[in-house]
This record gives C-alpha cells, structure tokens and sequence, in this order.
C-alpha cells in the first residue's frame, strides 16, 4: 500500500486509511463527505465531538473524526510555522524570493 509508493502518489483513500488504521473506516467517512475531502475536514458537522473531550478520555480519542481533526490542526500549525519564518509574510517590503 502506502510505504510501496510516493506519499503525494497514494490515493485519499489510503491516506485516510494510513491516518485511522482502518481501510472500512475511511472509506466510510469519504463517502458520507460524499468523496470530499474539503468536506471531510472542513464542512461536515461534527455532532458535538470536540478536542477538548479527548483531553480525559481514551474513548474519544479512538473515534475517527476526533483522530481527523487532530491531523488537520497538526497540518494546519505546520503551515502556520512555515508562513510565520517567511520574510515575505512579515514585513510589507518586496523580498527575493517573492515576486514584485
């Protein structure tokens, strides 16, 4: 599966699948996003499952969503790390590496 390619070459699936120890699970929750995964993340409705509920209990911790939106705040502060060491992004003068 995954380790035999390219992460950027897996389909959503298996990365799905490599995030939540299940293939049936994420295939599940791609299709209830009805293959989106900007829906996945971002739009379908959470039912009340929170981060901070997993803080005292293992039991929400082995729930997918609650395992996705751990995922997508890693990628999102990753992003947010990079940005913040870009010149480009903290001072209002054109840099080298961005274009005019």
């Amino acid at each position: 599966m995954l380790l035999e390619k390219e992460v950027t070459q897996a389909s959503d699936i298996e990365l799905l699948t490599v995030t939540l120890g299940k293939r049936g699970t994420a295939e599940t929750l791609l299709q209830k996003a009805g293959g989106s995964l900007f829906t996945l993340f971002f739009a379908m409705p959470q039912e009340g499952r929170d981060m901070s509920c997993a803080q005292g209990s293992r039991g929400y911790a082995a729930d997918p969503t609650v395992k996705l939106q751990a995922a997508r705040e890693l990628a999102a502060r990753a992003i947010a790390q990079d940005l913040e060491g870009r010149d480009c992004l903290s001072s209002p003068e054109p840099c080298a590496t961005c274009s005019s």
